[in-house]
């Protein structure tokens, strides 16, 4: 620096000595300015500058593997997407509706057309653990069923359409709350009709995928 120099050069005398604002000086300069060794002022230079682009040199790497990431999940949540939806959109044309009169739900080979009783049918399948998956066939689709349990008496239901990624519901129950069994044939029913919102929304995720992966490329 200018400061420097002038040290150096013992070309200032007191308030001749231009300020050196918002500059510091290391240690390793304060202590070359004292030997009065050019060189040592030289190399305690070089040293600073070294580091100083070993940091950028660190951050730059850093901001690299950043971007890295960001190309690469972008590019598995793509995959993920073209992989799912054809899926999703087969098992849609499958769909049966099943409102009103139309119900209809089959268990282990048995077709019930009354809701009450499809709810009787599952509760005596679940109370004695009679059931293996697909535990029922309704609007077109086989449905599975996991059970966690989380303590006495009380779990997580999880049902899911197996050949329709992602089409899940979870209930939950206790031995205060216990399993509502007419409200899950109701579920049931209704699964299949999260299907269209899903391939609606990972139309949208697949967009905004596409959108993080140009931006990324462009850094």
């Amino acid at each position: 620096s200018r400061f420097i120099a002038q040290i150096m050069s013992g070309n200032t005398v007191g308030r001749e000595t231009e300020d050196v604002g918002e500059q510091a000086l290391s240690y390793a300069e304060v202590k070359a300015i004292s030997s009065g060794n050019p060189l040592l002022l030289d190399l305690a230079q070089a040293e600073q500058e070294l580091q100083r682009l070993t940091r950028l040199e660190r951050s730059h790497g850093t901001s690299q593997r950043s971007i890295q990431a960001q190309i690469d999940q972008a590019g598995r949540r793509i995959s993920y997407i073209d992989e799912t939806i054809p899926l999703l959109e087969d098992a849609r044309g499958r769909t049966i509706p099943t409102k009103g009169d139309a119900f209809a739900i089959n268990f282990d080979g048995r077709t019930i057309t009354d809701r009450a009783a499809a709810a009787a049918q599952l509760g005596q399948m679940l109370r004695y653990d009679r059931w293996s998956n697909p535990i029922a066939t309704i609007a077109g689709h086989q449905i599975n069923l996991d059970v966690e349990r989380l303590g006495y008496n009380q779990g997580v239901d999880r049902w899911s359409i197996p050949d329709a990624p992602g089409i899940t519901r979870e209930v939950r129950w206790t031995q205060e709350t216990p399993r509502h069994l007419l409200g899950t044939i109701t579920r049931l029913e209704n699964l299949a009709d999260q299907i269209p919102t899903r391939i609606a929304r990972l139309h949208l995720d697949r967009a905004e995928a596409e959108r993080t992966l140009h931006d990324a490329q462009q850094l």
